[in-house]
């Protein structure tokens, strides 16, 4: 379950976040939707620690898994790298055991994403498209009960995207708690249980997906519908 109570972050005289509350629980996909600008990823950058918050109570049970807007790979490690050490809960001194059933889970994951034919290539010779498909990877190997996807879909291929959406739903179906931040409004009502709206930092409407889609405040703002 991740939960947030009256979070708030400020940049200098710039109010990022302002008062936010909202809760994901297990099992359910939660969308962030807003313009650019309206606080999307830095509220998700505060609920992961990447920011200190300014005042308010965040719990995240368990850990936590994330993608980023900008994609973050370790660009000179090969793709099964980059996964295998975010398996790694025993750090170095992990037996020869465990490291057999980290790499065969890691293995496990790049097919799941589609990058079985890359398992041996430096992510700095991966398209944008396979670099996202290598973060997602990344997130999943942690095994997290927590996951924050930042627009996952953003320059992907068709195919890329139905692959994504389907891993998607299969980790809601393992009882993941799921934050999407995504600008695509067919993703969002496809994917999510329920959204919450921001407009400069705060929430204008939140609830059931279609009903506040609908909302005048939302369509007026931010869908042009």
């Amino acid at each position: 379950m991740i939960q947030a109570t009256n979070i708030s972050k400020s940049f200098g005289g710039i109010r990022a976040v302002r008062d936010v509350s909202l809760s994901c629980e297990q099992g359910t996909i939660t969308g962030l939707v807003g313009p650019n600008g309206s606080g999307k990823s830095t509220l998700v950058n505060v609920l992961t620690k990447m920011l200190s918050k300014d005042s308010g109570r965040i719990k995240i049970d368990g850990g936590f898994g994330r993608t980023f807007q900008d994609v973050r790979v370790w660009e000179h490690m090969t793709v099964l790298e980059n996964v295998l050490l975010m398996t790694q809960a025993h750090g170095l001194f992990a037996s020869l055991v465990e490291f057999h059933a980290d790499d065969t889970k890691a293995r496990t994951i790049i097919v799941r994403v589609g990058l079985e034919g890359y398992m041996d290539v430096h992510a700095k010779h991966l398209s944008y498209g396979q670099r996202k498909l290598l973060e997602i990877a990344r997130a999943l190997a942690t095994g997290a009960p927590n996951l924050f996807f930042d627009e996952p879909f953003a320059g992907l291929f068709p195919e890329m995207i139905e692959r994504v959406k389907k891993i998607i739903k299969e980790e809601k179906d393992r009882k993941a708690s799921i934050i999407l931040i995504e600008h695509d409004m067919s993703v969002i009502r496809e994917l999510c249980d329920r959204i919450v709206v921001l407009d400069a930092g705060k929430i204008i409407a939140e609830g059931d997906v279609l009903e506040t889609l609908r909302d005048p405040k939302v369509v007026e703002a931010y869908l042009g519908e």
